[in-house]
């Protein structure tokens, strides 16, 4: 009896493990993120209303547009989707639609005033890291796999990958953007 009791505490014990990290862990990851990016564009909002930059501007729609479009599709963020994108990007028949994306943001930066271009820049940044966070952390195994890389993660080189010229990022940018300027609005 006391074997059978005992047995059953370890299955019981093991399944609610396995339910914790398999789907309450991934939930929350996603919740994180969602609300960090959220935070981001309200950061971004704040900037417009106190007059960093104009509401107006084509760099602050396609920043606004890019986050929106994150936040809808958080969901399907991954490493193999970045990846595929990337290689997708390099095989197609017109192969520089990332480099257009980034000359037509670029442009609509440079139409800003310091204040406001440092704000788009920033947020744009930080939406990058907490992508590079979400994707690391998304599953507890990966998460414990890469503990290494979370303890170093405010480094100096993460930062200077996260903030580098963002060609890299173009690709997902260019997508997120066009996801996220579908006519919808979201709640803000």
């Amino acid at each position: 009896m006391n074997e059978l009791l005992t047995a059953l505490l370890n299955f019981s014990l093991i399944a609610g493990l396995w339910w914790l990290f398999f789907f309450e862990f991934p939930a929350y990851r996603l919740n994180l993120v969602r609300h960090k990016i959220f935070v981001e564009r309200d950061h971004l909002f704040q900037s417009a209303l106190r007059g960093d930059l104009p509401f107006s501007s084509r760099a602050y729609g396609i920043t606004r547009n890019i986050i929106n479009g994150m936040i809808r599709h958080t969901h399907s963020l991954s490493m193999s989707g970045a990846i595929g994108a990337l290689v997708a990007e390099r095989c197609a028949a017109e192969p520089d639609g990332a480099d257009r994306f980034e000359r037509n943001y670029e442009r609509a930066i440079a139409m800003l005033p310091s204040a406001g271009c440092r704000a788009v820049l920033h947020a744009r940044h930080m939406v990058h890291r907490h992508w590079i966070d979400y994707v690391l952390n998304k599953n507890f195994v990966v998460s414990l796999a890469t503990l290494p890389f979370r303890v170093i993660r405010y480094s100096r080189n993460l930062k200077r990958w996260a903030r580098s010229k963002s060609r890299r990022w173009s690709v997902l940018d260019a997508q997120y953007e066009g996801i996220g300027d579908k006519g919808e609005v979201l709640a803000h």
